[in-house]
């Protein structure tokens, strides 16, 4: 890693983040929504709201995430940016899974669905 993310000394820009959401209204999701705070998944949107603010300063539950997003039945994720690092992660945690990278827009016409 090449800064202090999801670290204690990101607590300044989790405080400013933390009151900039106070300010912007939640709708209950359609779908749960799973945070890597504690790699759960919710609907209710205050829980929502403060895993977001946290996520900036705790520890990513990366593998239980997507163990959990697996559990749900998921079994195709998109990688949307340059590279492939989560394309990695995810394989090494189950071999079956199918991952697509997106870097570009003319790669979404590759996609087969």
């Amino acid at each position: 890693m090449s800064g202090a993310f999801h670290s204690s000394l990101m607590r300044p820009a989790a405080q400013k983040f933390e009151s900039e959401l106070k300010k912007v209204h939640f709708h209950t999701p359609k779908f749960s929504l799973l945070s890597n705070v504690d790699a759960a998944p919710t609907k209710d949107t205050e829980l929502i709201r403060k895993n977001l603010g946290l996520q900036i300063t705790s520890s990513v539950q990366w593998v239980d995430s997507i163990q959990n997003i697996v559990k749900e039945g998921v079994t195709h994720f998109i990688e949307i940016g340059p590279g492939n690092v989560l394309k990695g992660l995810i394989r090494k945690i189950n071999k079956d899974l199918v991952v697509y990278n997106i870097a570009k827009p003319e790669d979404l016409e590759k996609l087969p669905f």
